[in-house]
């Protein structure tokens, strides 16, 4: 079985690349469940337990951070998420780190809580989709 809690930068990239199509592909009103919980599903699934926030590029970020004795370990996130030069950490989030944003500053929210909120606030599995396409192929890092 694949060790996923030490996957290579490729094979990160790789798995979350699978991972977000897949969400993608499953996040549908008849499921009936959310971001977070599809990615729970996802790992369940495939055999990845124990993931940091249930996400390949944390778990990939926070183990380089510990051997390299970096604080902020999201500053080792190997995917451009756009929100680097608005926030120091939580790039995916835009610094929410799970606090309700209100409904008028959700628009400068980065795309992991754009998609969560698409589902949980506005039921819009179709936006939903469109931001989990996209954060399946985010940009690598240099």
């Amino acid at each position: 079985m694949k060790d996923f809690l030490n996957l290579s930068r490729r094979e990160t990239i790789e798995e979350h690349r699978k991972m977000w199509n897949w969400i993608a592909d499953n996040c549908t009103r008849e499921n009936g469940i959310g971001i977070e919980e599809l990615k729970e599903e996802y790992c369940r699934r495939i055999g990845a337990y124990g993931l940091s926030n249930h996400c390949f590029c944390c778990q990939y970020a926070e183990t380089l951070a510990k051997e390299k004795d970096v604080f902020n370990f999201c500053s080792l996130c190997p995917l451009k998420w756009g929100t680097e030069k608005q926030v120091k950490k939580y790039f995916c989030e835009k610094g929410t780190v799970g606090e309700p944003l209100p409904v008028e500053r959700e628009v400068g929210a980065g795309l992991w809580y754009k998609a969560k909120v698409a589902i949980d606030s506005y039921d819009d599995y179709d936006l939903a989709r469109k931001i989990a396409r996209q954060i399946a192929e985010l940009p690598e890092k240099r």
